[in-house]
């Protein structure tokens, strides 16, 4: 049974979220100015070993002009690379009851919310989910909000955990970009997402790829029935609360429907880069409050905007 209406409350997480979310294990995930880096230290022998021209726009662009050029001049090497960094987000998880996101699924059980406020994230990790599940709530990732004890978590570019169902592809299989796996999804725990990427298969769970657009190979119907429900509930909601994302106006998905909505909009991230977004694309639509640069300092205005 789902919900007829969306949810009142909707809580938006992305990269700054996990970095500043306090303790993880066995680190803090990066953010996407240091992914790169992280991820050729972690594969020498795969991100690490990438043509020098591409390895350069990594490092003095950004990671998606770095993918940019993957995708467009290098793209069967891009399924392989996408596995081992499913393999790198799979790692991380809460290490203490102190961290964040284990903090705020405390204080929307306390305050019997979890039935009205979905969860959405641009993260590829799962300290949001395993964050839940220590806290003794379930994780639903297709559905509406409708009952206590059950977290909603929309994640709208794909989860390291997101395994490509009723297919096989085994490892001697190349495809290019071309190529799209239109495949169910089964959600797994960190260990599936690790067994499924050291497996013999050439597929790689359902992520986005990091690059303008966020094309999509594996599971893009899923994906964009996730990205669909969330704009529903976007425009129709009361509260919206951003944590950790910076705007990116290429992200039409994202950032249309946060334009348009006429919910508050709380915001935790770039103070800058908030009021300029805010400045140009909510004009007319509902309020816009900025809470802070860090969520740690911030943490506990984000719970009393959540009501």
């Amino acid at each position: 049974m789902q919900h007829s209406r969306p949810p009142r409350g909707l809580i938006i997480f992305g990269a700054g979220a996990s970095f500043g979310a306090g303790p993880t294990r066995p680190e803090n995930p990066p953010l996407g100015k240091d992914l790169y880096a992280a991820l050729s230290a972690a594969f020498p022998a795969s991100w690490g070993s990438i043509p020098d021209s591409v390895k350069e726009a990594f490092k003095s662009k950004n990671f998606e002009a770095g993918m940019e050029q993957l995708w467009a001049n290098y793209s069967a090497a891009i399924p392989s690379l996408m596995r081992h960094m499913a393999l790198y987000f799979a790692q991380f998880g809460p290490a203490a009851d102190t961290n964040l996101y284990r903090r705020l699924i405390r204080a929307l059980k306390r305050k019997e919310l979890l039935s009205s406020t979905a969860l959405a994230s641009l993260n590829y990790d799962l300290v949001l989910e395993l964050s839940a599940s220590a806290e003794g709530v379930s994780v639903d990732y297709f559905s509406d909000p409708f009952k206590q004890e059950v977290a909603t978590v929309w994640k709208l570019h794909g989860s390291c955990n997101f395994l490509p169902s009723g297919i096989q592809a085994t490892s001697g299989v190349t495809f290019t970009g071309g190529v799209v796996f239109n495949t169910g999804l089964q959600p797994g725990n960190p260990n599936d997402a690790v067994s499924f990427c050291l497996g013999d298969t050439s597929l790689y769970p359902s992520m986005c790829l990091y690059l303008p657009g966020k094309h999509v190979q594996i599971g893009a119907s899923a994906l964009k029935a996730i990205q669909d429900r969330w704009k529903a509930a976007v425009l129709g909601a009361t509260q919206v609360l951003i944590i950790g994302v910076a705007p990116n106006y290429e992200d039409t998905h994202i950032w249309q429907p946060l334009g348009a909505t006429p919910a508050e909009i709380a915001y935790v991230g770039d103070c800058s880069q908030f009021k300029t977004w805010a400045a140009t694309y909510r004009s007319g639509s509902g309020t816009s409050t900025f809470l802070g640069e860090r969520w740690e300092d911030a943490f506990l205005a984000t719970v009393e905007f959540i009501r």
